[in-house]
């Protein structure tokens, strides 16, 4: 895939809205030879101040905290080569180590203990996970260990955000094999908070290209919710696809209809709402021949079949037509009969075909569609 510079900075930025909020809590262990209370008041220069402030802001933290290290370590070219290479080691094992323990404290209690165990059995890879080479980010993703409810969902929901979009590629692969309780819980947060940030203009001069990028971030991400039919998501799921349809951010026959089928699969009515929003989005994405007739699937019908299905009510009675075995494709010969089926869905709903608001049993991972 090819690295896209401007793809990249967005996750940079969304990166370092996460990187001020830690820095500025409290921390007993943070405690260094520079004073506590500079530090604080610079990160919250850089956190909140103008483009001008927060750039000072930034040279005097670096000076302030990187200062005395490279004092003690004074001109390499007068050390061997070997103290060279182990000092130079050192100082990337320094930038590893801070964005570890940032992420320690951006995630909650469960998964900080579950972070806690996968570096303890996981040092080496994990230093090389927050790598300053995208490169071996990116290979050390590959080599993180998919076990279940354990560390692991912990790092690969935080290399979702990734400054480099090919790690955060590679990252979403491997969450989508996973797809259990912990790295959902993770993507969960990502795709609120890269919702909240775009829609309430948290990220300065915004290009369409960074924007859209995010969104196929976040399209992925609701891929993996759905696939680890995570209902504590539903929410979720349902602002973004709103926010992100709303402001023609996604490809609708590729991001909108993942996000509706996630929604499927996660099998909790509270998505109707969201789902019956969409029922009357015309694009087609495909055509059939059924029983002789000529049978097009939109994607207002994918969003009519899962709100049917969330409601225990059979495509059939709907009038939809599918074809035997493929329980995906459902669908209208014309556009009276989606009207009407349409029309309908909204009546059964409100006549109370529905049990009301409360989930239905999912299928574990693996069962069912």
């Amino acid at each position: 895939m090819p690295r896209l510079d401007s793809q990249r900075v967005i996750l940079l930025i969304l990166g370092a809205f996460a990187a001020g909020r830690a820095l500025a809590a409290p921390q007993d262990a943070r405690a260094g030879p520079a004073p506590r209370d500079r530090i604080d008041a610079l990160v919250e220069r850089i956190a909140k101040g103008d483009e001008v402030e927060s750039a000072e802001a930034a040279r005097r933290l670096a000076e302030l905290v990187v200062g005395p290290v490279a004092e003690a370590i004074g001109a390499l070219d007068g050390r061997p080569a070997g103290e060279q290479l182990r000092l130079r080691a050192a100082l990337g094992r320094l930038s590893a180590e801070l964005r570890v323990r940032l992420l320690r404290l951006n995630v909650p209690a469960e998964d900080r203990a579950l972070l806690d165990a996968f570096v303890a059995d996981n040092e080496e890879l994990v230093l090389r996970l927050f790598d300053d080479n995208y490169r071996v980010r990116q290979a050390a993703v590959q080599q993180v260990p998919l076990a279940r409810n354990s560390g692991a969902g912990v790092v690969l929901a935080a290399k979702v955000n990734d400054e480099d979009e090919d790690v955060a590629i590679t990252a979403l692969e491997a969450a989508l094999k996973l797809a259990d309780p912990v790295v959902a819980r993770g993507l969960r947060r990502y795709v609120h908070d890269a919702t909240d940030a775009v829609r309430t203009r948290q990220l300065p001069n915004m290009e369409r290209e960074l924007l859209e990028a995010l969104g196929r971030l976040v399209s992925e991400s609701i891929k993996v919710l759905g696939e680890a039919r995570d209902a504590g998501s539903v929410s979720t799921i349902a602002e973004a696809v709103e926010f992100f349809t709303e402001a023609n951010l996604w490809n609708e026959r590729s991001s909108l209809v993942d996000a509706i089928q996630a929604l499927d699969r996660i099998g909790d009515r509270r998505a109707t709402p969201v789902l019956l929003k969409l029922v009357a989005r015309p694009q087609m994405i495909q055509r059939r021949d059924i029983e002789g007739k000529s049978v097009t699937q939109t994607v207002g019908d994918v969003a009519m079949l899962a709100a049917a299905r969330l409601n225990d009510i059979p495509p059939s009675a709907l009038n939809m037509l599918s074809p035997a075995g493929d329980p995906a494709f459902a669908g209208f010969a014309d556009e009276e009969a989606r009207a009407a089926a349409q029309q309908l869905l909204r009546e059964r709903l409100a006549a109370g075909a529905s049990r009301g608001q409360e989930p239905r049993p999912a299928p574990r991972p693996g069962e069912g569609g």
